[in-house]
């Protein structure tokens, strides 16, 4: 879904801007990421709770897409030729960064009894929304890029 991401997002972004559809890629993103925190078990809804888990990967893999593809536009259009060498590779080392982070929770996980395991693995989907916050917060009050004003 990162390919059909990355045209719908940037058709968005290129119509409507840049911190738009970062926005709106966040929000979704955000949503789906809580979504499965709160996802109901294979006991309690059946069938139903793997075909929504699929959705939610899916509306994921679309925001991913766009959040990826829209990044690496906004960065490439900084004005100075030596700023955008340099600011194009920050959204590689965003997931390098994510997967370092991730070690402590996993190991956090792993370490818990099996009575509170159950919960133990939806709690970093449920606290990602304060990082979304944050991150929306810092979205909403950025500016548009240069190039794209123009």
């Amino acid at each position: 879904m990162r390919p059909f991401g990355a045209l719908i997002f940037g058709r968005i972004g290129d119509f409507l801007g840049r911190r738009i559809a970062f926005i709106i890629t966040l929000t979704v993103m955000g949503f789906s990421t809580a979504a499965i925190g709160l996802l109901p078990t294979f006991k309690t809804a059946g069938w139903f709770s793997p075909v929504i888990l699929i959705l939610i990967r899916v509306s994921q893999g679309l925001a991913l897409g766009g959040e990826y593809g829209g990044a690496a536009v906004f960065v490439a259009s900084i004005p100075r030729q030596q700023a955008r060498l340099l600011h194009k590779l920050h959204p590689a080392h965003g997931e390098l960064w994510l997967r370092a982070l991730a070690r402590p929770i996993i190991a956090t996980q792993q370490s818990m009894n099996a009575p509170r395991s159950s919960l133990g693995w939806r709690l970093p989907f449920l606290l990602s929304t304060i990082l979304v916050a944050v991150s929306l917060y810092v979205r909403i009050r950025m500016r548009e890029s240069p190039i794209f004003q123009h």
